[in-house]
């Protein structure tokens, strides 16, 4: 499934390491999962623990299996990869949406985050999964090894999907919809925006279909309006006095809104 990130020949598990013809190799670590990341710097990419922890908590309480189901309505076989996996949520769904009705997983996670991929691999998979750290802008995967990829809310590298993409392969890209959890904002922010409009126009890709899914969440557990804000990028740019506005919800009714948009990459 992954190619060395170094000579990008195919890799091939040997006991506990992927190793590639050239005898680059990358140990498979305890959990399960394969650090391709090619960088020397030590600084953390992507989410951290406690963001990676908050969103596991907040989604494995179902809020958004609405969205998960529109997702995998629209995979119709594998393999698949979910590129920007986070704590694996998606991931996990689509491995058994799949191996229930083709009878083969088939999937692989990626993240830029290693607490993330380390939080995915504590998830249930019905059939075969592969995870890996690794960037969206260098795929550790073959040319044309892949049926579907998917990704939300996360960056999509369109030279990278499309060459990873099969003939006629699928993009299944979510995005935040105009009203995207705008009352958790307004319970925070003096001036609440609304999300900006969204160019879904991707080189290489034709948009074959777009839905709008907007619900309202019930939200009667503090944890849970709080694992929600941590889990978005506010949590990075909200100072300690507006998050404690948040401590003296009890319960909170949330807009869920979502564009999901399907592509076909063009070869």
């Amino acid at each position: 499934m992954f190619i060395c990130p170094i000579c990008k020949k195919e890799m091939t598990k040997t006991g506990g390491a992927f190793v590639c013809p050239e005898n680059h190799s990358f140990d498979i670590s305890r959990r399960g999962y394969v650090n391709l990341l090619c960088s020397q710097s030590s600084k953390l990419h992507g989410d951290d623990k406690q963001m990676a922890t908050s969103r596991r908590d907040f989604l494995n309480h179902g809020y958004y299996k609405r969205l998960l189901e529109c997702i995998c309505s629209n995979i119709t076989e594998g393999p698949v990869a979910d590129i920007g996996c986070g704590e694996g949520y998606y991931l996990e769904g689509i491995n058994r949406s799949l191996c229930s009705r083709v009878g083969t997983g088939g999937t692989v996670g990626i993240d830029i985050s290693k607490p993330s991929v380390d939080a995915a691999c504590r998830r249930s998979y019905a059939c075969e999964n592969n995870l890996a750290v690794a960037s969206c802008k260098a795929l550790p995967l073959g040319d044309n090894s892949i049926a579907a990829a998917v990704s939300v809310f996360a960056p999509v590298t369109e030279a990278e999907v499309g060459r990873v993409l099969r003939p006629g392969g699928k993009l299944i890209r979510v995005v935040p919809g105009r009203d995207h959890l705008i009352e958790l904002k307004r319970a925070v922010y003096e001036n609440a925006q609304l999300n900006p409009p969204f160019d879904n126009t991707l080189a290489g890709f034709e948009l074959k279909s777009a839905e709008n899914l907007r619900y309202t969440m019930h939200i009667d557990e503090n944890a849970d309006i709080r694992n929600l804000f941590s889990m978005t990028p506010y949590a990075y740019r909200t100072g300690e006095r507006d998050k404690q506005k948040l401590r003296s919800l009890s319960g909170l009714d949330i807009t869920a809104h979502f564009y999901i948009f399907v592509y076909e990459v063009i070869k």
